[in-house]
């Protein structure tokens, strides 16, 4: 005996992309509303808004959880992360991207190195991602007791360098609802954005200039003589 196995199809209605409400005709097409010709939008695309990451780490930097030691790639929204304050607060947002050797886009990152300002292990860092440091020749030169800078400025810092990576780096950026400073690997310590508008920062942030001035007493040693006189 033979089954028929045919359906009964509607006949095909010609679509065509159109931009969803706001979207530039320039988006991808795949990225674009579909409309019936002459009858209107059927359905817009609804993509997430999402900011280029600009911040964050290698996906193999430790962080200190309530738990203990955790991979970066392995946190998730609303973990316990210890901040610098000594209290635990959840992550607002954990956001994983990958950065290519090749991209268009630039691709370069900055490598820090096991030993430098407390990291035990080398990570990769954005080059906007902000490093708290806070020592005696902070105080003495600035007259604060902590700063931030970018992880560009570090290039040349010691065995520091901005280049790209041999290969394509995942990179996990961390927020909670307000600025906070976190340990990674061991003794660095990163500053993360906060969620919430008019969060504040927790240190001031160099520009350019101060940030080279302050990375040229480090590097000159300075940082030793300006300890013995603080004490």
């Amino acid at each position: 005996m033979f089954i028929d196995s045919r359906q009964n199809f509607r006949s095909a209605e010609p679509v065509a992309a159109c931009p969803a409400p706001g979207m530039s005709r320039r988006a991808p097409i795949a990225a674009q509303g579909i409309h019936r010709l002459g009858q209107g939008i059927v359905a817009s695309a609804q993509l997430p808004r999402t900011a280029p990451q600009t911040t964050g780490m290698s996906a193999a930097a430790m962080v200190e959880t309530a738990s203990g030691w955790c991979r970066a790639a392995d946190l998730r929204r609303g973990m316990l992360i210890h901040t610098m304050d000594g209290g635990l607060r959840p992550l607002a947002d954990v956001a994983v991207g990958t950065i290519w050797p090749s991209g268009e886009d630039g691709g370069d990152l900055v490598n820090v190195p096991g030993g430098t300002l407390g990291a035990c292990d080398d990570l990769w860092l954005m080059p906007d991602q902000c490093i708290l440091v806070g020592s005696p020749v902070v105080q003495l030169a600035l007259g604060l007791p902590h700063v931030q800078l970018a992880a560009r400025h570090l290039a040349g810092f010691g065995a520091c360098l901005l280049k790209r990576a041999d290969a394509a780096q995942q990179i996990v950026t961390l927020r909670f609802s307000q600025p906070e400073a976190i340990w990674v690997n061991s003794g660095l310590v990163l500053c993360c954005d906060g969620t919430l508008e008019r969060a504040g920062e927790i240190a001031p942030r160099l520009d350019a200039g101060h940030a080279a001035d302050l990375v040229g007493l480090l590097s000159r040693g300075r940082l030793a003589r300006a300890w013995d006189d603080a004490e």
